[in-house]
């Protein structure tokens, strides 16, 4: 399977994965946005899921075998909310999504176009 999708499906797909959590982290702010004493939170890579992905870009190891959800960590920001840096990083993270998406739909419309053409 890898030697057919490499290592960029297993990419993008964790990717999405994030963008996914990370929507959520963001609508529960907005959500929370009159919720008194409520901080924001944020999501990110964990730093020993970043490592393995960056020894498996190297030939290393195996990030694959970690589930999403042991990929990031929800941090609280100390911040209150702020409804216009929400909906941006809201904004934003949806671009990223639909990035990824549009990237994994090429790889797949790729290797979709090689298989008819050796028939």
């Amino acid at each position: 399977m890898k030697a057919l999708f490499g290592k960029t499906v297993d990419m993008l797909s964790a990717l999405m994965d994030y963008h996914a959590e990370r929507h959520k982290i963001i609508s529960s702010n907005v959500a929370n946005i009159d919720t008194p004493g409520y901080e924001a939170k944020e999501l990110k890579f964990r730093d020993e899921y970043l490592r393995l992905v960056m020894k498996e870009r190297d030939g290393g190891a195996d990030s694959s075998a970690i589930k999403p959800a042991d990929r990031y960590e929800t941090l609280t920001t100390a911040e209150k909310v702020d409804i216009d840096r929400e909906m941006s990083r809201l904004a934003e993270n949806q671009l990223q999504y639909n990035l990824s998406a549009e990237f994994l739909a090429r790889k797949f419309r790729g290797i979709k176009n090689m298989l008819t053409q050796v028939k």
